[in-house]
């Protein structure tokens, strides 16, 4: 897959002061990496340091702090960790995720995804699954812990 570039705006969490910047869209990356001097301008702070391993195995520990993103009209609070002055500006997977974001490779665009979300014990799926004959809920319960030693277990030999 080969990367591609896409407008955001980064902005102070009140939203205040905006900073329009092309970002090379980099899922690889666990959150959006800009130069500090792009993060200084609109005003966003260092809450912090985190280490991260970089793709030529290097560990470091950068600055890392909270900011807006706006992309395609959506606008998302999320980690921007704060890079050197000369790195090119990456958008990482964690912004992309926040903005319900997916990479269409072929087209070399942002499209708006559906998220994954775990239906819980008490959510409407298990709730709808309550309310219908019994026979079906017993069911539907002996599958779950049929399946689950299956998934749950490991074999050694």
């Amino acid at each position: 897959m080969g990367t591609f570039k896409w407008p955001v705006r980064i902005a102070s969490t009140d939203g205040q002061q905006v900073r329009d910047i092309e970002a090379t869209v980099d899922t690889g990356a666990s959150f959006t990496t800009l130069p500090s001097r792009l993060l200084r301008e609109p005003g966003v702070e260092a809450t912090g340091k985190r280490g991260f391993l970089l793709a030529d195995g290097r560990r470091i520990e950068m600055a890392y702090g909270e900011a807006r993103a706006t992309i395609n009209g959506d606008s998302v609070t999320t980690i921007v960790v704060f890079g050197e002055d000369e790195a090119p500006p990456l958008l990482g997977a964690y912004t992309l995720e926040g903005l319900a974001l997916a990479v269409d490779p072929e087209a070399q665009r942002l499209v708006p995804t559906h998220m994954i979300l775990y239906q819980g014990r008490h959510s409407p799926v298990d709730r709808d699954v309550s309310q219908q004959s019994s026979t079906s809920a017993w069911l539907r319960t002996a599958l779950r812990l049929e399946m689950m030693p299956k998934v749950c277990t490991r074999t050694t030999r």
